[in-house]
């Protein structure tokens, strides 16, 4: 009984205690969209993305493969593993403006803005594909599975938003020899 108990503890997931620490970005800056290759998005679809220069430093100094990006993201399990394809995934690169694009906190609170930017609202965050991700924390940024520490910001725009400065798609392999 007592092992089993103890097991069953082990397995309740423990609240995660948000930093802070949150990037105001510019009125206007570019971030990274990381899918399945065939994965594609309807215009009023709202997808997830992280500053392409934090995502292109961190790639940078970690000398980071399709694997640790997807780990870094949150986008794999820690247990997974499989070694990813890089030409089963894309980046698609955005400029947004900042007015488009919202944060991912389930945290009460009395400001609708957090570091320049608005908070989602409450039906993006409920979102099921994405309160079960494996590096999702509800706190406006996501958890490297690999190494369970905090990782990029986070931020949400819809895909109409988000393509109205223009874009640019790249195979995660080819991103990998330009990063």
């Amino acid at each position: 009984m007592i092992v089993l108990l103890s097991s069953l503890l082990g397995c309740i997931k423990k609240p995660i205690i948000c930093s802070p620490n949150l990037y105001a970005p510019p009125e206007t800056f570019q971030v990274a969209w990381i899918s399945r290759i065939e994965k594609t998005a309807w215009p009023q679809e709202t997808i997830e993305v992280v500053p392409m220069k934090d995502l292109r430093l961190w790639v940078h100094q970690n000398n980071a493969d399709t694997k640790k990006i997807l780990e870094h993201l949150g986008m794999r399990g820690k247990n997974d593993r499989s070694i990813p394809n890089p030409f089963d995934y894309k980046i698609t690169i955005f400029d947004v403006e900042r007015t488009r694009i919202c944060r991912p906190i389930d945290k009460e609170t009395k400001s609708s803005l957090i570091a320049n930017v608005q908070l989602c609202e409450e039906k993006e965050n409920k979102a099921k594909s994405w309160t079960h991700r494996h590096g999702f924390t509800g706190c406006g940024y996501t958890i490297n599975t690999a190494s369970q520490k905090r990782s990029l910001d986070v931020y949400r725009v819809q895909w109409i938003d988000a393509s109205a400065l223009g874009f640019c798609v790249f195979p995660m392999a080819r991103f990998l020899d330009g990063a």
